[in-house]
């Protein structure tokens, strides 16, 4: 079977998530990563960020505002790794976010790993706006898995099957809409 994706620069996602983001930009570490800094990012305990927190930051290379939320990371089908997608984790708390994509229902949230992440420690996720790939050299070249059926125009999030984690589809209504493609999927 042919795997479909759509390159996450060709992405704006509808920031779903509660809150209001701050301009504030988390504390940068020694290497001078703002939002995957070994300190705050991939951690045991929340500590200096609680699960929610929004930040949002302009992002030069694409023009546009990025958001990111503090969230947690649950295990699902497929190891969480840097540019997959991650829904709400039926059962867990409202943060608790898994790339299991029999977790994809319409009007979740849709947050995007920063990173590989370890079950059950908590980081930074883009939840919102433009690709983030100034702060995030991870996501530049991400993409996201798709069912074939991705145009220009509002996505939602599926079961993508192959792999078995979350992926885009053509959005059924605007209820079920997640985000915005600029181009159809590969």
């Amino acid at each position: 079977m042919t795997a479909y994706t759509v390159s996450s620069n060709e992405v704006i996602l509808y920031d779903m998530y509660p809150g209001v983001a701050s301009v504030n930009r988390p504390q940068a570490d020694h290497d001078g990563n703002v939002f995957t800094n070994s300190d705050f990012h991939n951690v045991a305990s929340a500590g200096t960020y609680s699960p929610g927190q929004k930040v949002q930051v302009w992002e030069p290379t694409l023009g546009g505002w990025s958001i990111f939320t503090y969230l947690q990371s649950i295990a699902g089908d497929v190891a969480l790794a840097a540019g997959h997608l991650a829904v709400y984790e039926t059962g867990q708390s409202w943060y608790a976010v898994s790339n299991d994509g029999d977790s994809c229902f319409a009007n979740v949230p849709p947050a995007v790993a920063l990173s590989a992440m370890t079950t059950t420690y908590y980081g930074w996720f883009w939840t919102g706006g433009v690709c983030p790939q100034s702060f995030v050299t991870a996501l530049a070249t991400s993409t996201f898995s798709t069912d074939n059926s991705v145009v220009i125009g509002a996505v939602g999030l599926v079961d993508a099957s192959d792999p078995d984690r979350v992926g885009l589809t053509v959005a059924a209504s605007a209820v079920n809409a997640c985000g915005w493609s600029m181009s159809a999927d590969a």
